[in-house]
């Protein structure tokens, strides 16, 4: 699925003035504040859909949003502005059963508690999506797991790895290189992901003498390698 993106106007920006701290996994002080963000252009949810109504009042509880995809399915769109709401479990589960007709099911929050994550995965058809904001830009993808993110930023490396011109069976990169083809700034990560990787004997460092070396290497220093497998 593609990501798409809404540019904030000015009136939007307001909004923003108010975020709290993003390292608390909460941008918004009001639900609602996300909720007219993304009324404003549901298009940053996916192309082509088209919104119908917010805050339905149903037996037992109130949507969100209801909007139409491209394919005039309609979707029920639940939004948090906390990884730890408990109510969307069961809001997932049974606001589907309130129509007689196709649904899609789509959660909306900034980051997802394993507990509240797992039990989501555990409903039919629930798309788990997060929302972040940078460059006031509003960006709604679908949300991966921190330990599937991790295993994809891993394999996305190794497959760097591989690609990068191949020297007397050794391999030279950069650090830098890494992030700038990860698009990734935390240069700590990487290195991280890298110890890791030489833990599980992926590569082997030919030029350094212990992985822990690894910690001290800058940006710009260059990394010479031999992939194991």
């Amino acid at each position: 699925m593609l990501v798409y993106s809404s540019k904030l106007t000015q009136k939007d920006q307001k909004i923003l003035n108010t975020l709290n701290d993003r390292r608390e996994y909460k941008l918004f002080e009001k639900e609602t504040d996300l909720e007219q963000l993304i009324i404003n252009d549901i298009s940053v949810i996916e192309e082509g859909m088209v919104f119908i109504d917010n805050q339905i009042k149903i037996e037992n509880g109130i949507i969100d949003i209801l909007a139409r995809d491209e394919n005039n399915t309609l979707c029920i769109i639940e939004l948090k502005i906390v990884a730890d709401s408990k109510d969307i479990i069961w809001q997932s589960s049974y606001y589907p059963t309130c129509f007689n007709e196709p649904t899609r099911m789509i959660t909306i929050a900034p980051e997802y508690e394993n507990h509240i994550y797992f039990g989501l995965q555990n409903i039919k058809n629930v798309e788990i999506m997060n929302y972040d904001i940078g460059e006031n830009v509003l960006t709604i993808k679908p949300y991966i797991h921190n330990k599937e993110r991790k295993e994809s930023i891993k394999n996305r490396i190794v497959d760097i790895l591989n690609k990068e011109a191949v020297y007397n069976n050794c391999r030279y990169t950069t650090i830098n290189i890494i992030l700038h083809k990860l698009v990734i700034k935390d240069s700590r990560t990487i290195k991280k992901y890298l110890i890791e990787l030489f833990n599980e004997g992926v590569f082997h460092l030919e030029e350094i003498s212990e992985v822990n070396n690894i910690n001290l290497i800058s940006k710009n220093d260059v990394i010479c390698y031999s992939l194991l497998s």
